[in-house]
């Protein structure tokens, strides 16, 4: 026990270093700039109160924009930031789904390949990282409290009490979520085990009441209500529309490396367990989903994606199929965990794929803008639910055999090692090239616009779009050395 609790100590340490170095070659782009600037330094001193001129930046999402400002201009708050959620969030999926090596590598793997676009418009954008993760770390955390049945004392009813106020303000949709979140959990404490309901719930409660009221009643909420940039609409024809030719696939069809695992995780189980009832058709069913994935990524492939992330030029035949078979796809999911999970992995692999939709559920009324970024939620949710599965799969697997985990352990310890030193690799050479382009004084000192564009497009937001860099957050800085650029 003390040898593994020194191991995940040695690699979450990995981790935080890994996500610092992360945030450090991070290049900011297109909001990052608003907020390190005049507007930013306005609202922060107007408590985020700011009319449709400021395009929708007012908000209740205080904590959010309060981080954000400061880790744009203090690059030390960035890095920490980015290596603290992170950290917690890989730690949290890894506590909540199993505490052994498959869900601690499968949790690291899902941030590491998440897919493009959400990797893109969250992980490597620091506005939306700000306002995306720490939501997610804030749910995660009260879910582990109850799901280790921590006994209520004062340190912890406080602890929930401030944190669920705190998760609270940063991101609309999971302040839904989270008052949703733990209304359910206090329901299911008191009407399906037949206990009570533990105390530090209620706390909880309290605090998630208060940081829901308190983003509300920001006035920005109404004077953007005619904005052109942010509108919402009920009806069923436009959200229909909406999803079948936008939504869907980022909810569905662009989790393609997750959606193949949780297909081939259920062919295992279902090729160890053969007194399954309609086994083979089953399998023929998952083989075909597999098989559809393929295809349909391999026909899409980005090429209709814009820099946005926005799905066009799609024939209407293609993206009324990939709807409905995706969409599919996540019913037999859910079909599949009632009918084959045990009862102990069955009833939080539910939770987890609901709260994956409902998390997602409330940008189905949203008109415009419509982006990849606010599906992350339901990606997080979904990766747990895959780890719930994996351990179930390997569990049953291998259940009467003599193979050695040791080396498998071993080579996965190794991928996520590799893979982490090619992305720090590709973001160091992005971050040289960025440096390079936005020292030229013919740049800085005129109105010319940028002409090259980083080596790696795919892990800056908005593929690196050229008018989304700012002259005046690099005027100063091609003169700073690595701690003046730390501390600055």
């Amino acid at each position: 026990m003390a040898k593994r609790n020194m191991r995940n100590k040695i690699y979450f340490g990995f981790l935080f270093l890994f996500f610092a170095c992360f945030r450090y070659f991070l290049i900011l782009c297109s909001d990052d700039f608003f907020w390190a600037g005049d507007k930013g330094q306005y609202l922060l001193h107007h408590f985020f109160v700011g009319d449709s001129s400021f395009g929708g930046s007012g908000n209740g999402r205080y904590l959010g924009s309060i981080l954000e400002i400061y880790s744009v201009r203090h690059l030390i708050v960035g890095v920490l930031a980015y290596g603290i959620f992170l950290t917690l969030l890989i730690y949290l999926i890894y506590k909540i789904c199993g505490s052994n090596n498959i869900s601690l590598i499968l949790a690291t793997l899902a941030i590491l390949f998440m897919p493009t676009g959400v990797f893109t418009d969250v992980i490597a954008w620091n506005a939306a990282f700000v306002n995306y993760v720490p939501p997610m770390v804030t749910s995660l955390a009260f879910l582990w409290v109850n799901k280790q049945g921590i006994r209520a004392n004062f340190v912890i009813d406080i602890f929930l009490l401030v944190l669920m106020f705190c998760g609270q303000l940063f991101l609309e949709s999971m302040t839904v979520y989270q008052l949703l979140m733990i209304i359910a959990v206090m329901v299911f404490q008191k009407y399906i085990l037949k206990s009570k309901v533990r105390k530090y719930n209620y706390f909880a409660f309290a605090g998630s009441v208060m940081g829901t009221m308190l983003m509300v009643l920001n006035p920005s909420y109404h004077m953007i209500s005619n904005s052109s940039y942010r509108q919402t609409s009920h009806s069923i024809l436009q959200i229909l529309h909406n999803y079948v030719f936008q939504t869907h696939f980022y909810f569905l069809t662009f989790n393609f490396l997750l959606n193949v695992l949780i297909a081939f995780l259920f062919i295992m189980i279902l090729l160890s367990k053969k007194d399954i009832r309609f086994r083979k058709t089953i399998i023929v069913i998952l083989i075909a989903y597999l098989a559809y994935f393929i295809c349909i990524n391999k026909y899409i492939d980005y090429k209709t994606v814009s820099f946005l992330f926005t799905v066009n030029g799609l024939n209407k035949s293609i993206a009324y199929m990939d709807a409905y078979v995706m969409t599919s796809f996540w019913v037999v999911l859910l079909a599949l965990i009632l009918y084959i999970l045990p009862k102990n992995i069955k009833g939080i692999a539910i939770f987890c794929q609901i709260s994956g939709g409902i998390t997602a559920g409330p940008y189905l009324i949203v008109a415009s803008p419509l982006r990849v970024r606010e599906y992350f939620g339901n990606y997080i949710f979904m990766v747990m639910v895959a780890i719930l599965i994996a351990n179930y799969a390997v569990q049953v697997t291998f259940k009467n055999t003599n193979f050695n985990f040791s080396k498998l352990n071993f080579i996965s310890f190794l991928l996520v090692g590799l893979v982490s030193m090619n992305l720090l690799l590709i973001m160091g050479i992005n971050h040289h090239a960025n440096s390079v382009r936005t020292s030229d004084k013919t740049w800085l000192n005129t109105n010319k616009v940028l002409t090259t564009h980083v080596p790696f497009r795919k892990y800056v937001k908005n593929l690196d779009i050229l008018s989304g860099q700012t002259k005046f957050y690099y005027q100063n800085r091609s003169n700073m050395d690595f701690v003046q650029k730390i501390l600055h």
